[in-house]
């Protein structure tokens, strides 16, 4: 049986899209590297938990993509 490939949701494909965005109006390279700095900026600028956790799924999930 293949392995099942992880669902994501919404919020989370909208916030790599979102550092996606911003990363290319900036004309910094779209890497996995930025984008995970990215998300940490992200997490540093918020205090709303719901956010910080969506935050954290969306930064697991592009670690687990990437190794």
């Amino acid at each position: 049986m293949p392995p099942t490939k992880p669902a994501y949701s919404s919020e989370i494909c909208a916030l790599i899209g979102r550092a996606v965005t911003e990363l290319l109006e900036a004309g910094e390279p779209v890497g996995r590297h930025n984008i995970l700095i990215r998300l940490q900026v992200y997490s540093a600028q918020t205090r709303d938990e719901q956010m910080q956790a969506i935050i954290q799924q969306a930064f697991r999930s592009l670690l687990e993509r990437f190794h």
